[in-house]
């Protein structure tokens, strides 16, 4: 899940309004934004002028949230109002297994979805699930939950690992799923649903990070992706399989948008060999485990962009 938790020296910190306006307006081509990060974005204490200035600019808005702030009162408040896409994490529709995976009671996320989707329909909603050992024979009734409740997505993934103790069940270890989240995709679609799980597709996902997309820190630092990001320290790891792999991050760091313009990097001599990584490791399969590893293992002492070599982006 989020790695939060387990990285030292994590601080409660904002982006603030004027230096997220700083950052916008340094893009005249912006088209959306994702507000998402270490923490709840509906928290931000100026989320509404946030949300007010990229209405303004006419940016599809995407909003991550767990859910615990969509009670009734703030449904009704129309915060949510200009939000084109809300992702809601919700691991599973059974009480006491969300409870035991989220900590918190199911009803507190649940109770306002149907307030929610009445009074915002034209709002995308996507239900982000990670599949859990105790999930993967729900999934079915997930996608059920997910009909009834009118919602427009489902994505289903995989959880990483930031944590060498912990133990997460690979897609390898029960193939099965893969023909039931194929079956179930079929169903959900006749039901105006969508299912996204790269996991049981015939290709791996396409990156396109290097071309369209920035993912800016709070310090303004620019990084090619919500895959790469900036910690307290020099580095992060990252745990699949049993392996390890280690992160420079100032490998990855980019530029930045509160001391720099955009033309300073984007299209200088980092971009350029990041993005000729990404077209030379394109694949057209979904990789085993095993290859997999093998690639994530060699690329981490390859260049200065290793770790794209094995991003599990494209594999999970």
């Amino acid at each position: 899940m989020c790695p939060r938790t387990l990285l030292p020296g994590i601080k409660d910190e904002e982006m603030s309004y004027d230096n997220f306006k700083k950052i916008c307006e340094k893009l005249p081509n912006l088209k959306s934004v994702a507000l998402l990060g270490r923490g709840e974005a509906l928290l931000h204490h100026e989320i509404d002028q946030i949300l007010a200035y990229l209405n303004h600019r006419r940016c599809a808005i995407e909003v991550t949230t767990n859910g615990t702030l969509l009670n009734q009162q703030y449904i009704h408040s129309k915060k949510l109002a200009t939000i084109t896409q809300l992702n809601i994490s919700l691991d599973s529709t059974d009480p006491d297994i969300f409870f035991n995976i989220r900590g918190i009671p199911l009803e507190k996320i649940t109770n306002s979805f149907d307030s929610l989707r009445s009074l915002f329909p034209k709002t995308w909603i996507r239900l982000q699930s990670l599949i859990f050992p105790e999930t993967i024979s729900q999934l079915g009734t997930f996608i059920k939950y997910a009909i009834e409740n009118r919602f427009n997505e489902v994505n289903f993934l995989l959880p990483i690992q930031f944590n060498a103790e912990e133990h997460t069940m690979t897609i390898f270890e029960n193939k099965s799923i893969i023909s039931e989240i194929h079956q179930l995709k079929r169903y959900a679609l006749n039901n105006g649903v969508i299912i996204r799980a790269t996991i049981a597709e015939n290709h791996p996902r396409m990156c396109f990070s290097p071309w369209n997309t920035l993912r800016v820190a709070l310090n303004g630092d620019i990084y090619p992706c919500c895959y790469i990001y900036n910690s307290p320290g020099s580095y992060w790891s990252e745990h699949y399989a049993g392996e390890e792999v280690v992160v420079d991050q100032n490998k990855y760091k980019m530029g930045n948008l509160l001391s720099q313009d955009l033309s300073d990097f984007w299209n200088e001599k980092p971009y350029r060999s990041l993005r000729k990584v990404v077209r030379s490791t394109a694949t057209n399969k979904i990789l085993s485990e095993e290859e997999l590893q093998s690639v994530r293992v060699s690329g981490r002492s390859c260049g200065r962009f290793g770790y794209c070599k094995g991003c599990l982006f494209r594999n999970n």
